[in-house]
Protein backbone atom coordinates (compact mmCIF):
# COMPACT_ATOMS: atom_id res chain seq x y z
CA UNK A 1 0.00 0.00 0.00
CA UNK A 2 2.81 2.38 1.03
CA UNK A 3 4.68 1.86 -2.74
CA UNK A 4 1.24 2.45 -4.04
CA UNK A 5 0.61 5.65 -2.35
CA UNK A 6 4.15 6.82 -3.14
CA UNK A 7 3.72 5.78 -6.93
CA UNK A 8 0.88 7.87 -7.13
CA UNK A 9 2.48 10.74 -5.10
CA UNK A 10 5.53 10.88 -7.69
CA UNK A 11 2.61 10.75 -11.03
CA UNK A 12 0.18 13.91 -9.32
CA UNK A 13 3.93 15.60 -9.14
CA UNK A 14 5.19 15.06 -12.79
CA UNK A 15 4.61 18.67 -14.57
CA UNK A 16 2.82 19.12 -18.24
CA UNK A 17 4.88 21.78 -20.09
CA UNK A 18 2.82 24.18 -22.13
CA UNK A 19 3.43 24.76 -25.42
CA UNK A 20 4.57 28.88 -25.62
CA UNK A 21 2.39 31.10 -28.32
CA UNK A 22 3.03 31.28 -31.46
CA UNK A 23 4.64 33.95 -32.42
CA UNK A 24 3.19 36.19 -35.36
CA UNK A 25 5.13 39.23 -37.77
CA UNK A 26 4.01 42.19 -38.58
CA UNK A 27 2.67 45.98 -38.14
CA UNK A 28 1.24 48.16 -35.56
CA UNK A 29 0.90 51.59 -35.69
CA UNK A 30 0.10 54.60 -33.47
CA UNK A 31 1.15 57.67 -31.16
CA UNK A 32 4.37 57.10 -28.33
CA UNK A 33 2.64 57.52 -24.81
CA UNK A 34 5.67 56.53 -22.48
CA UNK A 35 9.09 55.84 -22.72
CA UNK A 36 10.99 54.03 -20.37
CA UNK A 37 14.45 52.38 -21.02
CA UNK A 38 14.43 49.95 -23.82
CA UNK A 39 10.83 49.79 -24.32
CA UNK A 40 8.35 52.28 -25.34
CA UNK A 41 4.21 52.00 -25.33
CA UNK A 42 1.68 52.97 -28.21
CA UNK A 43 -1.97 53.54 -28.29
CA UNK A 44 -3.39 51.29 -30.97
CA UNK A 45 -6.49 49.94 -32.34
CA UNK A 46 -5.17 46.58 -33.18
CA UNK A 47 -4.61 45.13 -29.86
CA UNK A 48 -7.29 44.26 -27.39
CA UNK A 49 -5.46 46.29 -24.63
CA UNK A 50 -5.70 49.41 -27.26
CA UNK A 51 -1.70 50.18 -26.49
CA UNK A 52 1.21 47.85 -27.48
CA UNK A 53 4.49 47.76 -25.30
CA UNK A 54 7.39 47.76 -28.15
CA UNK A 55 10.93 46.69 -27.19
CA UNK A 56 13.84 47.38 -28.86
CA UNK A 57 16.97 45.23 -29.23
CA UNK A 58 20.36 46.15 -31.03
CA UNK A 59 19.27 44.87 -34.53
CA UNK A 60 16.41 47.08 -34.76
CA UNK A 61 16.32 49.67 -37.72
CA UNK A 62 15.09 52.72 -36.74
CA UNK A 63 14.20 55.84 -39.45
CA UNK A 64 12.78 59.12 -39.24
CA UNK A 65 10.74 61.41 -41.74
CA UNK A 66 12.82 64.25 -43.00
CA UNK A 67 11.97 66.67 -46.03
CA UNK A 68 11.93 65.26 -49.52
CA UNK A 69 11.11 66.55 -52.68
CA UNK A 70 8.69 64.99 -55.76
CA UNK A 71 11.92 64.99 -58.23
CA UNK A 72 13.21 62.49 -55.40
CA UNK A 73 10.65 60.09 -55.95
CA UNK A 74 11.71 57.35 -58.76
CA UNK A 75 10.56 54.18 -59.73
CA UNK A 76 11.07 51.36 -57.54
CA UNK A 77 10.85 53.58 -54.68
CA UNK A 78 8.40 52.05 -51.62
CA UNK A 79 6.08 54.81 -50.52
CA UNK A 80 3.49 55.62 -48.03
CA UNK A 81 0.71 57.74 -49.61
CA UNK A 82 -2.18 59.38 -47.70
CA UNK A 83 -5.31 61.42 -49.08
CA UNK A 84 -8.83 60.63 -50.27
CA UNK A 85 -9.98 58.37 -52.66
CA UNK A 86 -11.56 59.67 -55.95
CA UNK A 87 -12.74 57.50 -58.38
CA UNK A 88 -10.55 54.60 -58.92
CA UNK A 89 -7.47 57.14 -57.77
CA UNK A 90 -5.71 58.64 -54.50
CA UNK A 91 -5.85 62.01 -54.55
CA UNK A 92 -2.39 62.38 -51.58
CA UNK A 93 -1.79 64.99 -49.52
CA UNK A 94 1.32 63.46 -47.82
CA UNK A 95 3.88 61.14 -49.91
CA UNK A 96 6.64 58.97 -47.87
CA UNK A 97 9.72 58.00 -49.82
CA UNK A 98 10.63 54.72 -48.33
CA UNK A 99 13.57 53.90 -50.12
CA UNK A 100 13.88 51.15 -52.88
CA UNK A 101 13.12 47.47 -51.58
CA UNK A 102 12.01 48.82 -48.27
CA UNK A 103 8.40 47.28 -49.39
CA UNK A 104 9.70 43.69 -49.69
CA UNK A 105 11.26 44.27 -46.20
CA UNK A 106 8.01 44.85 -44.84
CA UNK A 107 5.72 42.46 -46.66
CA UNK A 108 3.32 44.57 -47.42
CA UNK A 109 2.85 46.44 -44.13
CA UNK A 110 -0.19 44.96 -42.69
CA UNK A 111 -1.52 43.94 -39.31
CA UNK A 112 0.72 41.20 -37.47
CA UNK A 113 0.55 37.89 -38.93
CA UNK A 114 1.02 34.62 -38.11
CA UNK A 115 2.88 32.42 -40.60
CA UNK A 116 1.57 30.67 -43.81
CA UNK A 117 -1.46 28.10 -43.02
CA UNK A 118 -2.28 29.67 -39.72
CA UNK A 119 -5.86 30.54 -39.60
CA UNK A 120 -8.65 31.85 -36.71
CA UNK A 121 -8.42 34.68 -34.59
CA UNK A 122 -5.05 33.59 -33.39
CA UNK A 123 -3.67 33.90 -37.29
CA UNK A 124 -3.46 37.89 -36.35
CA UNK A 125 -5.29 40.66 -37.06
CA UNK A 126 -4.76 41.99 -40.25
CA UNK A 127 -7.15 45.05 -41.01
CA UNK A 128 -9.01 46.09 -44.07
CA UNK A 129 -7.42 48.62 -46.27
CA UNK A 130 -8.24 51.81 -46.47
CA UNK A 131 -9.27 53.22 -49.56
CA UNK A 132 -7.38 56.36 -48.66
CA UNK A 133 -3.97 55.22 -47.96
CA UNK A 134 -1.70 53.49 -50.17
CA UNK A 135 1.34 51.43 -49.15
CA UNK A 136 3.29 49.80 -52.27
CA UNK A 137 5.86 50.05 -54.98
CA UNK A 138 6.10 53.06 -57.43
CA UNK A 139 5.61 51.32 -61.04
CA UNK A 140 5.95 54.91 -62.76
CA UNK A 141 5.77 58.50 -62.70
CA UNK A 142 3.95 60.76 -65.34
CA UNK A 143 3.44 64.42 -64.19
CA UNK A 144 1.39 64.34 -60.89
CA UNK A 145 0.49 61.09 -61.62
CA UNK A 146 2.08 58.48 -59.53
CA UNK A 147 0.93 54.66 -60.53
CA UNK A 148 2.16 52.06 -57.59
CA UNK A 149 1.56 48.47 -57.26
CA UNK A 150 0.68 47.15 -53.92
CA UNK A 151 -0.98 44.20 -52.28
CA UNK A 152 -4.51 45.53 -53.21
CA UNK A 153 -3.42 45.74 -57.08
CA UNK A 154 -2.45 48.55 -58.86
CA UNK A 155 -3.47 52.23 -57.87
CA UNK A 156 -2.93 55.80 -59.55
CA UNK A 157 -1.70 58.34 -56.53
CA UNK A 158 -2.18 61.80 -57.89
CA UNK A 159 -0.20 64.21 -55.94
CA UNK A 160 -2.25 67.69 -55.24
CA UNK A 161 -0.53 71.16 -55.86
CA UNK A 162 0.64 71.03 -52.07
CA UNK A 163 1.25 67.60 -51.50
CA UNK A 164 3.63 67.16 -48.60
CA UNK A 165 6.75 65.25 -49.58
CA UNK A 166 9.07 63.13 -46.61
CA UNK A 167 11.66 61.06 -47.26
CA UNK A 168 13.10 58.41 -44.42
CA UNK A 169 16.28 58.64 -43.09
CA UNK A 170 18.21 56.16 -40.44
CA UNK A 171 18.26 57.45 -36.74
CA UNK A 172 18.45 56.21 -33.16
CA UNK A 173 16.38 54.89 -30.47
CA UNK A 174 17.07 58.96 -28.65
CA UNK A 175 14.89 60.03 -31.50
CA UNK A 176 11.75 58.56 -30.48
CA UNK A 177 9.87 60.95 -27.95
CA UNK A 178 6.44 61.05 -26.80
CA UNK A 179 3.46 62.04 -28.51
CA UNK A 180 5.33 61.16 -31.68
CA UNK A 181 4.08 58.46 -34.48
CA UNK A 182 5.56 55.32 -34.42
CA UNK A 183 5.13 52.59 -37.25
CA UNK A 184 6.18 49.27 -35.80
CA UNK A 185 7.41 45.95 -37.33
CA UNK A 186 8.10 42.84 -35.16
CA UNK A 187 7.34 39.88 -33.54
CA UNK A 188 4.78 39.26 -30.93
CA UNK A 189 3.23 36.04 -28.76
CA UNK A 190 0.04 38.17 -27.77
CA UNK A 191 -1.66 40.01 -30.73
CA UNK A 192 0.15 42.28 -30.60
CA UNK A 193 0.08 43.70 -27.20
CA UNK A 194 3.76 43.05 -26.30
CA UNK A 195 6.83 43.22 -29.26
CA UNK A 196 10.02 42.83 -29.95
CA UNK A 197 10.55 45.48 -32.94
CA UNK A 198 13.00 44.74 -35.86
CA UNK A 199 11.95 48.43 -37.51
CA UNK A 200 10.75 51.52 -36.10
CA UNK A 201 9.75 54.46 -38.60
CA UNK A 202 8.94 57.26 -36.59
CA UNK A 203 6.91 60.51 -37.83
CA UNK A 204 5.29 63.74 -36.52
CA UNK A 205 1.64 63.85 -35.61
CA UNK A 206 -0.94 65.57 -38.52
CA UNK A 207 -3.11 67.81 -37.69
CA UNK A 208 -2.58 66.63 -33.77
CA UNK A 209 -3.24 62.82 -34.50
CA UNK A 210 -1.22 60.10 -36.07
CA UNK A 211 -2.68 58.60 -39.27
CA UNK A 212 -3.62 54.61 -39.82
CA UNK A 213 -0.68 52.88 -40.63
CA UNK A 214 -0.75 50.28 -43.73
CA UNK A 215 -3.54 47.77 -43.34
CA UNK A 216 -5.51 49.79 -40.60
Amino acid sequence: MRKLLAVCAAAAAVVVPVADAASVTGVVSGAVTSISGKSFTIKTTVTSSGSSKVTITSKTAITKQAPGSRTSLRAGDCIRASGASSGSAVKVTELVIAGTGACASTAGGGGLRAPSGASGPSAGFTRAGNGGFVFGTVTSIKGSTVTVSSRFGSRSVVLVSNAKILKTVGTTAKAISVKECALVRGSSKDQGVALTATSVSLSAPVNGSCQAGPGR
